[in-house]
Formats: structure tokens, C-alpha cells, sequence
């Protein structure tokens, strides 16, 4: 090569011409513009039909101070008489250069051991469901795609706060993109809930309001929350997919934690600048797609809020609810869909506009991580005035309780101030 910036179509086609059998090896210098020419080499020599005979071989950094200098001229200056075996056993483990080599079973069984025999590394972080844990690998949360769909008004966002606090309080990170609200009006509707006022005392920033919020700060893991607004941009090169990969990496890097990631909703995820020509269904499928590869990356839960199809009380409970792309239903690990028992949407809007608890239905349409409910979904009663969850006929669900189990029923204590020293609640409505 006359130098690393020129490999062009000619040089790849001519290699590939003299040498049409034998292993090709790029040993380009070891700085930045050696790795540039390496990685374009390889490009065009597999296009040239070399296939998976090119390989780049990596001079070790100790042979000179400067990367530029990292060169085999160098490498055989430093080693002498050892330069001979150094290189053959460098030749021998030469990294594959523009392609990966195939994996087979065999290949992959002493990683797939050593990840089942780390149970400390299971990652589950508890619903605060009882009945939802058990769907999810009796666990909770666990790494994937999960689509939590409803139509507006059944308590999605609720509970969505919800078990977020709860996971809080088992001291898991929690990342929670909401793509209408500020993070202060996220902060300040948590607070109306804990203390069970309307959402008029963070707006009209009332004295008792912000002497409450101070009493009751110390029951919530405000630590483990990291709430984030997505901004509209007219320049945009992320969209909101980049972003929430961006900080869900900073927190993941920033508490050494896997985080559970929230976002609120999906259909209103912006695109990055370039994927603004594409129709909405595309849109909607490129967002879910990118969540997807978030949580494979990561090895991290993502719960994505959907809005459903308002026809979907009309028939039972399946996939085709989820609004917007078709797509939604293969990239998902799980889908769950939060419904009022009631036989028509009309009907739901009635029970929803009474006072008092309604009862929701938590249907799996889809589970990779255990069945699906079929005719028999988790049932739930939600207090939409205070945003709070009790697993139906039993127990409060452990999103209204402490992070050890113990539980508070706040229906019964609306209106009053709260007891001393009382447990961590999370009083969250949509």
C-alpha cells in the first residue's frame, strides 16, 4: 500500500486477483487513520469476493509511545530475536476484518453457563403485582420489550409511576421519558398523589402544598428516579429512541445498576430528522424496534405506554388492539392490556367518571417470559382520584406499599393527614 487513506475498488480486486485462495491479513499502523484504512480495506475486499478470508492483525501497543507508531517495523525492532513466534501467534488469532464469524450451539455453551450459573446477575425488578410478577418468569421486570396498552383515562400512566416507585424502593434505578410532560410536572403530580390533592395545588403553587411535598419527599426513592421530558426539536438527529438510549446509558453507567426504563407514550415518540418522511405506521415501527434493540443492549426492561384501538372493547382481548404499526406485536417481548371489566367502551367511561374504585383487567396477549391469560386476567381495583392499585378481592398491591411488603389502603384514609411515620406510598393517578 502507497498509505492507509488510499484503498480503493482497484487495490481490493487486484489483491483479491493475485491471492485467490490465501488468507488475506490488513496489518495497517495502530492510530486512528490504521484503523480508518483497515476497516475500508476490509469493506472492499469482501466486496471484491475475498468472503471470510480477511483478517486484521493487531500490533500490540506496548512496542511504541505514539500509536502512529505502532507499526510492524517498530514491533520487530522491540521484539529481536522473539518478533518471529510473536507474529505467528498474532497471525493465528487475527480478529475477522468486515465480517463476524457464525457461531454455532457448541460455540456459544460456555457463555450460556457461566451466565445460568451467575443467579446473582437474574435480573427481576418487581411489579409491585403480585399476579404480574408471577406472568413475568415469576419474577418481575425482567430485560425486553414490554408494551402496556389501554385506552386514555384506565390508570396506564398510573400504574406505569407506580410500579416505577416500586421499583425505587427495591433500590433499581428507574429512567422515566415522558414525551408531553416535564420532569417537574411529572415530580409535581407525584407529590399531588402522595398527598391526594388535585393537581390545582402544583399549578397554583399553594403554601400547603409545598409544606406537604416536604413531609412527605422522604417516602419516595426520589434517588432511583430519573425523570426526563423529551423535547421537540426542529433540528433533530436522535429522535427520542437516541435520547432515551443516551440517558438510560448515563444512568446505567452513573448508579452501576441495570435500569428499568419507562416511556410514556410510544405512539408520541418523535423521529430522528431523517425518518420524518416516513408515513406514521413506519414511524411507529421504527420507534418500536429501536426500544427493542435498547433492551437487548442494555439487557434492560423497557416499559412502553401504547394507546389501543378504540374498537377493541368491541371483541376479546389480542394483539390487534395495539395502535399505529402491525410491527408492534413482533418486536414486543411481552404486551399487556389494562382495561375496565365493562362490556363496551361506552360503559368504561361511565365507571371511570364515577368516584371511587373501578376494576381493571390485565390481559397478556402476548408473553414470551410465561402464558399469556387468556379468559382469566389479573384483575385489579384502581382509585383513579388517587392513582392507587389493590390487587382485586385481596391485599393492597405492593405499588401503594413499602418496599418490605407492608401495605396502606388509602381509600380509606382520603382526606386525612397522614399517620406518623408512616410507610413509603405512592399515591400516583393518571
Amino acid at each position: 500500500m502507497l498509505g492507509v487513506g488510499v484503498p480503493d475498488e482497484r487495490v481490493a480486486k487486484a489483491l483479491v486477483a493475485a491471492y485467490p485462495t490465501e488468507a488475506l491479513i490488513v496489518a495497517f499502523d495502530g492510530d486512528a487513520p490504521g484503523e480508518k484504512g483497515a476497516s475500508r480495506l476490509g469493506e472492499l475486499l469482501i466486496h471484491a469476493g475475498a468472503g471470510r478470508r480477511v483478517r486484521r492483525l493487531v500490533v500490540p501497543e506496548r512496542v511504541a509511545e505514539d500509536p502512529k507508531d505502532c507499526d510492524l517495523n517498530t514491533w520487530s525492532v522491540a521484539s529481536g530475536d522473539d518478533f518471529g513466534p510473536e507474529l505467528a501467534d498474532a497471525l493465528e488469532s487475527a480478529s475477522p476484518l468486515g465480517w463476524e464469524p457464525v457461531p454455532s450451539a457448541a460455540d456459544l455453551l460456555p457463555r450460556f453457563y457461566a451466565i445460568q450459573e451467575d443467579q446473582a446477575g437474574a435480573l427481576a425488578i418487581p411489579t409491585g403485582i403480585a399476579g404480574l410478577d408471577l406472568l413475568l418468569a415469576h419474577g418481575g421486570w425482567r430485560p425486553g420489550l414490554v408494551l402496556l396498552g389501554g385506552l386514555a383515562g384506565a390508570g396506564k400512566t398510573a400504574f406505569a409511576l407506580a410500579t416505577s416507585v416500586h421499583a425505587g424502593l427495591h433500590g433499581h434505578p428507574v429512567v422515566y421519558v415522558s414525551v408531553e410532560q416535564s420532569a417537574m410536572e411529572m415530580l409535581g403530580r407525584l407529590f399531588c398523589r402522595e398527598l391526594g390533592v388535585g393537581i390545582a395545588s402544583y399549578w397554583n403553587r399553594l403554601p400547603s402544598y409545598v409544606r406537604g411535598a416536604r413531609e412527605v419527599a422522604d417516602r419516595l426513592p426520589l434517588a432511583n428516579l430519573y425523570f426526563r421530558s423529551d423535547p421537540a426539536m426542529a433540528v433533530d438527529e436522535e429522535g427520542t429512541v437516541g435520547r432515551v438510549r443516551r440517558w438510560a446509558t448515563s444512568v446505567a453507567e452513573l448508579t452501576g445498576g441495570v435500569p428499568l426504563v419507562v416511556v410514556d407514550y410510544l405512539q408520541r415518540m418523535r423521529p430522528p430528522e431523517g425518518d420524518r418522511r416516513q408515513d406514521p405506521h413506519r414511524q411507529i415501527s421504527l420507534a418500536g424496534l429501536g426500544l427493542r434493540q435498547l433492551a437487548r443492549d442494555l439487557s434492560c426492561p423497557v416499559v412502553a405506554i401504547s394507546s389501543i384501538g378504540r374498537a377493541s372493547y368491541d371483541k376479546a382481548p389480542s394483539l390487534d388492539a395495539f395502535k399505529g404499526s402491525g410491527d408492534l406485536e413482533y418486536d414486543a417481548d411481552a404486551c399487556f392490556l389494562l382495561r375496565v371489566a365493562a362490556a363496551s367502551e361506552d360503559e368504561a367511561k361511565v365507571l371511570l367518571a364515577r368516584p371511587g374504585a373501578v376494576v381493571l383487567e390485565m390481559h397478556a396477549v402476548k408473553n414470551r417470559y410465561g402464558p399469556e391469560t387468556g379468559a382469566m386476567p389479573v384483575l385489579l381495583d384502581f382509585d383513579r382520584g388517587h392513582g392507587a392499585f389493590r390487587e382485586h378481592g385481596g391485599r393492597p398491591a405492593a405499588v401503594n406499599g413499602s418496599a418490605n411488603g407492608s401495605a396502606v389502603t388509602t381509600a380509606a384514609t382520603k382526606g386525612a393527614p397522614p399517620p406518623p411515620n408512616p410507610p413509603p406510598m405512592s399515591l400516583l393517578g393518571e
